[in-house]
């Protein structure tokens, strides 16, 4: 089996995002089994955990993922690269126009999932049912100084993290900027770097983005016909 596979994404990430190149996916069990016969059979030298992908690409670019967008996922790896010591040559041979809706919607699933433990719930299990409106509904009534435990979801730190790092590529897209690792995000968005590196902080700032960014989402509703629909 011959196995061919790219690093990419921050330099400094505790995990270590590992893209397999494949050329087909199949099922989200067997797209697994094929991720951890990869990891096992790549003997990629790292203490860190893998937070493996597959991808299929066609003429230097990603036409298909197991898990995101494609053109993020095609975007990172272009962009990332040279970050870090690779075993093989780049696959990816240009950047690809980003799909900025497509964007949005996984940014709002994702904020939303880290409260299906907390005393949101229920509420929030119905908002990732519901359409965008729902989703934007849901968030405007997050105060996030009020959660006090997230559950398994993981500790304030780790939420506080992921939040930060799907506002800020997300907000520096609605102004046509693409940012793929923490150390992008921080440069464009400094007020973003004590969560961003897990330190400590006053969640004061994080609501003030997830504000502004339900603020954007409600006033540019029309730009989004379709997933306004």
């Amino acid at each position: 089996m011959e196995i061919s596979y790219q690093i990419f994404g921050s330099k400094s990430s505790v995990d270590l995002d590992v893209c397999f190149f494949v050329d087909e996916l199949n099922s989200i069990q067997e797209n697994h089994e094929t991720i951890k016969i990869y990891i096992e059979k790549s003997n990629i030298d790292t203490s860190k955990v893998i937070n493996a992908n597959l991808a299929i690409i066609e003429k230097g670019i990603v036409i298909a993922c197991f898990k995101g967008e494609e053109d993020e996922l095609n975007n990172a790896l272009y962009k990332t690269y040279e970050f870090h010591s690779q075993r093989y040559e780049k696959r990816i041979v240009r950047k690809v126009n980003r799909n900025l809706e497509a964007r949005i919607e996984r940014c709002l699933r994702s904020l939303i999932s880290y409260f299906t433990r907390t005393e949101f719930r229920v509420k929030a299990k119905e908002a990732l049912r519901g359409n965008i409106k729902d989703k934007v509904a849901f968030l405007e009534n997050i105060e996030l100084e009020k959660i006090k435990d997230f559950g398994k979801n993981g500790s304030h730190i780790e939420v506080y993290k992921t939040i930060a790092f799907q506002l800020g590529i997300t907000l520096a897209l609605l102004e046509s900027v693409e940012l793929y690792t923490k150390e992008s995000i921080i440069k464009h968005y400094p007020d973003l770097k004590n969560y961003l590196l897990r330190k400590e902080s006053n969640v004061n700032v994080l609501q003030e983005y997830l504000d502004e960014f339900i603020s954007i989402m409600k006033k540019r509703k029309h730009e989004f016909t379709r997933i306004y629909k």
